[in-house]
């Protein structure tokens, strides 16, 4: 494809994408309830940039800058000021409480579904633990029924991780993840994480 083919075919598409963009800001205005959307400035300027691309194409020569800057490579500037952007304005999603609602719902049934699965050696000692600890089922955190331990404000959670207990420490001040594969083993610094 010559140089020449390859403009005119750029000035086309160009010209294809603003009559399409003023189709679309069209419908909007008329969609909004303005009166004489043709006259809006925004309508002027695209059909000011359809003119220009018009001309180009129907006066082109190959002496013309615009040609010889594509032709080198490089991005021309354009001759008349060319809208190159959709519309501004976006129509508001009309599904958005329902998708959320939607998601609600579906994270709820989760959370029944899983609750439903907690081990029952689990359920009965949360109902002797403080309530700063606790257990970590399937990402769900549940913690102690019986008032919380000194000091308050260190959290500490339980999770069970196929053969090896994970222990979570949460403090203002750090956050500390031992494993003890064992019961009859002591615990192991995995992770520590300084606030």
């Amino acid at each position: 494809m010559s140089h020449k083919n390859a403009y005119l075919k750029k000035l086309r598409a160009e010209l294809k994408d603003q009559e399409s963009w003023r189709a679309d800001a069209l419908r909007v205005l008329k969609k909004n309830g303005e009166e004489n959307p043709e006259d809006k400035p925004s309508i002027r300027r695209f059909d000011t940039a359809i003119a220009s691309l018009k001309s180009r194409m129907e006066n082109f020569t190959e002496d013309d800058d615009d040609f010889r800057a594509f032709q080198a490579g490089q991005q021309a500037r354009p001759a008349a000021p060319i809208v190159s952007n959709k519309p501004a304005y976006r129509e508001p999603d009309r599904w958005a409480d329902a998708k959320a609602e939607n998601a609600m719902k579906r994270e709820w049934r989760w959370l029944q579904r899983t609750d439903a699965t907690v081990p029952g050696y689990i359920r009965s000692n949360l109902q002797g633990m403080p309530n700063n600890k606790g257990y970590i089922w399937k990402r769900i955190w549940y913690f102690g029924l019986q008032p919380p331990e000194q000091p308050v404000e260190t959290l500490t959670l339980f999770e069970r991780n196929h053969q090896t207990l994970c222990i979570h420490e949460y403090n203002p001040h750090f956050y500390r993840l031992y494993e003890k594969a064992d019961r009859n083993k002591p615990k192991r610094l995995v992770r520590e994480i300084l606030y």
